[in-house]
């Protein structure tokens, strides 16, 4: 195979694609469909027009597209590009971070060390070996799309070390934007003094306003931003205050939601990790029931 012609003097570039003394500083990448050589014919090759020719054209030394040439092979990217980046879709990479979640097998949260910027939280889908928290992972996997939120499917990982101290959560407002919400996707984020409303409590899931918006606001409000409880005990009321709620954060049903790791995760405001005073009533019945058994016993 070759570029160009071979023998005399034919100036310092060549025609390509039906286009006359194109090549200088040019970067060239044949077309996928070219599977195999011509024995040097670079007048087949070049052709006649973009259709015919075998070749793509591009600005000098942009190699964004050289990874398409070995398939077996991920390509190294950043959190932040497998979010933005249109080309990197369905394409395989590979990416290094934190595991800050691992709420179930498809969903596995990893962001980048030591970093709180947008964009740095990604969602795994099915990972494996399964990671714990705090490992140091490279994720292998191809980018995928569900409803706009990108994520690997399946990535295979390699733990680098473990017990990995983790980024520090995002704060966030209940009130936050829902294109704010999508560039924390996959993030670990943080809400302080909100209310829990329209609480769901089969799978103890509520919806946050600001703890002084006054009466809670119905199911048809603007807020967005949801916390589902994983990992712990619900003991959530219907418009309790909660001091804070951790945790990664995903759309789920349609909707933005902090998903809760355990009881660390959750404080209700006057508990500060203790347990609720619904439990806590239930121990005093129980104390007066002892004692008035103990004297009419």
């Amino acid at each position: 195979d070759s570029i160009g012609f071979f023998g005399g003097h034919y100036g310092f570039s060549w025609s390509l694609c039906g286009g006359v003394d194109i090549t200088e500083e040019k970067t060239l990448l044949r077309k996928s469909s070219v599977a195999h050589g011509n024995q040097g014919n670079w007048s087949k090759s070049a052709g006649t027009s973009s259709q015919d020719c075998e070749w793509l054209l591009f600005p000098q030394s942009d190699v964004h597209k050289i990874h398409s040439f070995c398939p077996d092979r991920a390509q190294a990217t950043t959190v932040a590009r497998v979010h933005l980046d249109a080309d990197l879709f369905s394409e395989r990479v590979y990416v290094k971070g934190v595991i800050t979640a691992a709420v179930s097998d498809q969903l596995v949260f990893l962001q980048e060390v030591d970093s709180a910027e947008e964009r740095s939280g990604l969602w795994l889908r099915r990972p494996a070996p399964a990671p714990r928290r705090g490992d140091l992972v490279e994720a292998t996997g191809i980018v995928s799309d569900y409803l706009g939120i990108r994520f690997l499917a399946e990535p295979s990982l390699v733990v680098k070390s473990t017990g990995e101290a983790l980024p520090p959560a995002a704060p966030l407002a209940a009130t936050a934007a829902r294109e704010l919400l999508g560039k924390h996707q996959g993030m670990l984020v943080q809400i302080s003094d909100v209310r829990a409303v329209d609480l769901q409590v089969g799978v103890c899931r509520f919806r946050v306003e600001d703890a002084d918006a006054g009466t809670a606001d119905g199911p048809g409000s603007n807020a967005s931003l949801w916390v589902e409880v994983r990992g712990a005990a619900c003991h959530v009321a219907n418009g309790q205050k909660v001091a804070r709620a951790t945790g990664p954060l995903h759309f789920l049903e349609g909707q933005f939601t902090i998903l809760t790791r355990d009881d660390h995760d959750l404080d209700l405001e006057g508990t500060h990790g203790e347990p609720s005073p619904r439990i806590s009533w239930i121990f005093v019945l129980a104390a007066v029931c002892t004692v008035v058994a103990s004297v009419f016993g």
